[in-house]
C-alpha cells in the first residue's frame, strides 16, 4: 500500500501520505488540546485541516495520473470520496476565515445560513471543475447538464415529474422521523436557522431552495453518480451515493451528549436515505435537471413547514 516502486507520480504519492498522517496528527493534538489552550488547539486544528486539505488534493492529482490509462469508457478521474474529503478540509477552512471576518454562526443567523451555504455550492463547483473536468475525467455534459440545447418542454417535463416523486418521498421521510423520534425520545432540529421574522425568512428559502439543491445535486448526483456508474453500474452506483449522501447530512446534527446524538444521527440518517434514492433515481432517469427540481421541492416543504411552527414576529 505504502510501496513507491511501479507508480506513475511518486512523489505526489510520498508527499500525499505524509501531508495526511500530519494533518492527521495536529488535529489529534488540537482536540486533546482543546480545554487547555483555546488558541493553541485552533492553530492545530487548523492547521491539520489546511495539511489534510491539501493531502486529499494531491491524492485526487495522483489518482488521475495513476488512472490515466484506464478505458476510455471507465472514470479515470479521482474516487469520489477523495474529492470529498478536499472540500469538506477546504470548507473548515473557508468557514473558520468567514467567522474570523466578522460572519454571524450560521446555525442561528439566516443571512449567515445562506453565505455560508452559497460558499459551499461555489466549493463544490470549483472542485469538479479542476479535479474532473480541467483533468478530462467528465465533462459538464457527461454529468447531466444540458450543454448541448435546452429543450423548455423537456425541461418542464422533468421538473414536474420530480415534484410528483418527491412529494411522496418527504411525507414517507416525515412518517419515518416521527417514528424513531417517538421510540427514542428525542426531538429532532433542523439543519436550517430557524426565521424570527418574515425578513429572515427570505434568507432561509434562498439557501434551502435555490443555493443547497444546486450545489448538491452538482457534486452528489451529476458528479459521484456519474463516476461509479462508470465503473460499477447505474444501480450499484445509485445505493453507494445514497448511503454517501445520507451520512454527509449526518455532519449536520448537533446534540447536548455523545448519546444524544448518536439517536439523532440515526434519526437524520433514515430521514434522508430514502429521498437520496430517489433523487439518484430521477437523475438516472431524467437528468440532473429533475435531480435538482425534486431536492428543490423536498426543501421547499421542509422550510414550510419550518416556517409554519416558527414564532415569527
Amino acid at each position: 500500500m505504502f510501496s513507491l516502486e511501479g507508480r506513475r507520480a511518486p512523489g505526489i504519492y510520498l508527499v500525499a501520505w505524509v501531508l495526511a498522517i500530519l494533518g492527521l496528527g495536529l488535529l489529534l493534538v488540537g482536540l486533546l488540546s482543546a480545554g487547555q489552550s483555546n488558541a493553541g488547539a485552533a492553530a492545530a486544528l487548523l492547521s491539520g485541516s489546511g495539511a489534510l486539505d491539501v493531502a486529499f488534493l494531491a491524492f485526487c492529482g495522483y489518482q488521475s495520473l495513476a488512472r490515466a490509462d484506464r478505458h476510455p469508457d471507465a472514470y479515470r478521474g479521482p474516487a469520489p470520496l477523495l474529492v470529498f474529503g478536499a472540500l469538506f478540509f477546504l470548507q473548515l477552512l473557508v468557514a473558520a476565515a468567514l467567522i474570523a471576518g466578522g460572519l454571524p454562526d450560521p446555525t442561528v443567523n439566516p443571512a449567515a445560513a445562506m453565505v455560508s451555504l452559497l460558499v459551499t455550492g461555489l466549493l463544490y463547483a470549483a472542485l469538479v471543475w479542476v479535479a474532473v473536468v480541467r483533468t478530462g475525467a467528465l465533462t459538464w455534459h457527461d454529468m447531466g447538464w444540458p450543454t448541448r440545447g435546452i429543450a423548455p418542454g423537456r425541461l418542464a417535463a422533468d421538473a414536474l415529474g420530480a415534484v410528483v416523486a418527491i412529494v411522496p418521498t418527504y411525507l414517507f421521510s416525515i412518517v419515518v422521523a416521527a417514528i424513531l423520534a417517538t421510540a427514542m425520545r428525542v426531538t429532532p432540529s433542523s439543519a436550517l436557522p430557524e426565521p424570527r421574522t418574515w425578513a429572515e425568512v427570505v434568507p432561509v428559502a434562498v439557501a434551502a431552495i435555490l443555493v443547497a439543491p444546486v450545489g448538491e445535486e452538482l457534486f452528489f448526483r451529476g458528479f459521484a453518480l456519474t463516476a461509479w456508474a462508470r465503473d460499477i453500474g447505474a444501480w450499484s452506483a445509485l445505493i453507494r451515493t445514497t448511503v454517501f449522501f445520507a451520512l454527509v447530512h449526518i455532519l449536520n446534527v448537533t446534540a447536548d451528549s455523545a448519546a444524544q446524538g448518536l439517536q439523532l444521527a440515526l434519526i437524520a440518517f433514515a430521514t434522508i436515505l430514502p429521498v437520496a434514492y430517489v433523487l439518484g433515481w430521477l437523475f438516472l432517469r431524467r437528468g440532473i435537471v429533475a435531480s435538482i427540481a425534486g431536492h428543490m421541492t423536498f426543501n421547499a416543504i421542509g422550510v414550510a413547514a419550518l416556517v409554519a411552527t416558527s414564532q415569527i414576529r
